[in-house]
């Protein structure tokens, strides 16, 4: 006994956790085996017996954990057999070109925050109190954080706060962002924000990735030439909405800052949280004199650019 006793103990004294998943179908033998295999416990016998001796070995969930060579067998039991801050983390993939009313509802469906709560934190209050942890949001001119909200696959502890989801979030965007824009900051043409803002757009414009620098060209053409943006997803985004099939002339009409077919310049925030890719093609946007661009007609998801009115309006019909 021990022998068994030393071997239900922690393996070390030191903290370190590791994210675990736990597939389906995984008996106690299994998941005895991937915590030896990954140095949160010293004996998969062990492992296997607490279980039996404790009756938690048909009670065990699949699913991400959050786990650390620290905890005890006993412990590590509790975890996969009940409701710990550790046990079951919540997996929610935001997807790139994600609004912040499209982030909020996604972590409302995984019953993480609700949305209306998460939406005039990430509008009002979290720039202010996560500044002093993320110093360049002193680069962003207002209070809304939309476009900064990194689009990723996250895991969340059940409990997880609006807080601790929304620093998660600008934690991503802070190594996959930042190091890029300070790479090829002195030689872009935007500011950071104005860059955020033009990505944001990019995002929504492009389907195919090897468009994305071309888009940007024409976006940036059509600044230097004071020509209005006259991109869909802005209006779109200005109607309240995430999507629509097509927009239509009273569309257009609409009167809203975001409405960039009436306001010139860039609308006042970014549209969506875009990816790094969308990032890098608003930095370095093809060099081209294309001046418009319309889906083509076969759905394929790719643009045909144009550098006249006349032949766009010859691609649209």
């Amino acid at each position: 006994m021990g022998c068994t006793a030393y071997l239900l103990r922690p393996r070390s004294t030191i903290v370190k956790f590791k994210v675990l998943y736990i597939p389906n179908g995984y008996k106690a033998n299994d998941i005895g085996d991937l915590l030896v295999k990954n140095g949160i416990i010293r004996s998969q016998a062990a492992f296997v017996i607490w279980t039996k001796i404790s009756r938690k070995d048909a009670h065990l969930w699949a699913g991400y954990y959050n786990l650390s060579p620290h905890f005890s067998v006993q412990f590590i039991t509790r975890i996969l057999t009940e409701h710990t801050p550790y046990s079951r983390l919540v997996r929610v993939t935001i997807p790139e070109g994600y609004s912040l009313r499209q982030i909020a509802g996604t972590l409302e469906d995984h019953q993480l925050v609700n949305a209306d709560d998460f939406l005039r934190y990430v509008q009002y209050d979290a720039k202010l109190d996560l500044l002093a942890q993320f110093p360049w949001m002193m680069m962003i001119p207002t209070r809304n954080l939309e476009g900064v909200l990194y689009p990723d696959t996250y895991l969340f502890p059940p409990s997880a706060s609006k807080r601790v989801v929304v620093k998660a979030m600008l934690s991503a965007f802070s190594r996959q962002i930042l190091p890029v824009w300070n790479a090829s900051s002195s030689n872009a043409t935007l500011n950071f924000y104005d860059t955020l803002i033009l990505a944001s757009m990019v995002e929504k414009e492009s389907v195919m990735p090897n468009e994305m620098s071309t888009i940007s060209g024409v976006f940036y053409n059509r600044l230097k030439k004071n020509m209005p943006l006259a991109s869909d997803p802005t209006v779109i985004y200005s109607l309240g909405l995430d999507w629509k099939k097509t927009v239509f002339y009273r569309d257009l009409r609409v009167d809203s800052p975001y409405n960039t077919y009436r306001r010139r310049g860039l609308p006042p925030t970014p549209i969506s949280a875009p990816g790094l890719s969308s990032f890098k093609a608003a930095i370095a946007p093809e060099s081209t004199n294309y001046l418009f661009f319309v889906a083509d007609k076969n759905n394929s998801g790719r643009h045909i650019f144009s550098t006249t009115y006349s032949a766009h309006l010859s691609a649209q019909r």
